[in-house]
């Protein structure tokens, strides 16, 4: 039985412009699962942003890429991304 899974990036962005990103998840086969647009927003010298998303929909465990996309984010350091 599939559940509904929460998605927490750890990150630094020193830019005052927020960046826009999107934030994908596919299965094993390459099926998109979710896009989720997610922003980037100022981080305190010495100190971590994070975001949560879910998946929206219930899906099974096993084995699943994601994908950060976005552009002109040379400032974006990350420090992890979980799932639960």
């Amino acid at each position: 039985m599939g559940d509904i899974y929460s998605i927490t990036l750890k990150y630094y962005y020193a830019e005052s412009q927020p960046l826009n990103a999107r934030l994908q998840l596919f299965d094993a086969g390459g099926n998109r699962m979710m896009d989720e647009e997610v922003q980037f927003t100022f981080t305190r010298e010495g100190k971590w942003n994070q975001f949560t998303v879910n998946t929206g929909t219930q899906i099974n465990a096993g084995l699943y890429k994601v994908r950060l996309v976005l552009e002109g984010g040379k400032s974006v350091a990350v420090s992890g991304i979980d799932i639960q």
